[in-house]
């Protein structure tokens, strides 16, 4: 289904497995069943991780090795979120959690690991939302980019996942003072209509 996307005909999809479309229909009931089960995958292991907090390991080691772990499972699913994307976004809300989309779980699990990170005084992290959303969102970028725009889309080369964590670690570290408060941000003057 990923080289062909969410508008497939259930025609192609059943003789590529062989059998009728009614057979294919009495098994899955739906098309969406069908892209469903073809496409979904478990909720990633290191959800876990997240939820259960920062280990003893330094700060570096552990983002590290979720960074690696994020990575690896958006290359693997970044194609088949985006076909379910393009199949209507109830699809996707149930493609990995059915109760709660998998990036909006993913950033919540990890705001709350970079505030436990921050609480533990291991590292300086103001803004745990927005530092989630930076880490996931380097990550996912790059992939949902490349599937969207093609492969002459930069990937940052076989060092990206470390360069990300040695910056995001470099803006954590418990030792810098804190950032100066951002400026207000004012409203655009609305333009009278005459």
């Amino acid at each position: 289904m990923l080289e062909h996307g969410a508008d497939v005909s259930t025609t192609v999809i059943a003789e590529q497995l062989g059998v009728s479309p009614a057979a294919l229909f009495k098994r899955v009931g739906s098309k969406d069943e069908l892209l469903l089960r073809a496409l979904a995958a478990p909720a990633p292991d290191w959800f876990d991780d997240l939820a259960a907090g920062p280990d003893a390991r330094p700060v570096r080691e552990q983002l590290l090795d979720l960074a690696r772990r994020v990575d690896a499972y958006l290359a693997e699913a970044g194609p088949a979120f985006a076909v379910m994307r393009a199949a209507g976004p109830k699809l996707l809300e149930r493609m990995v959690c059915p109760h709660e989309a998998a990036p909006v779980q993913g950033h919540r699990l990890m705001t709350a690991w970079f505030r436990a990170l921050h609480e533990q005084g291991r590292a300086r992290i103001d803004d745990p939302a927005n530092a989630a959303l930076v880490f996931g969102g380097a990550l996912e970028a790059r992939h949902m980019m490349r599937h969207a725009v093609g492969l002459d889309y930069p990937d940052g080369g076989p060092n990206y996942v470390e360069a990300l964590v040695d910056l995001i670690v470099r803006a954590i570290e418990a030792d810098h003072p804190p950032l100066p408060a951002a400026p207000a941000r004012r409203s655009p003057a609305r333009r009278n209509k005459t």
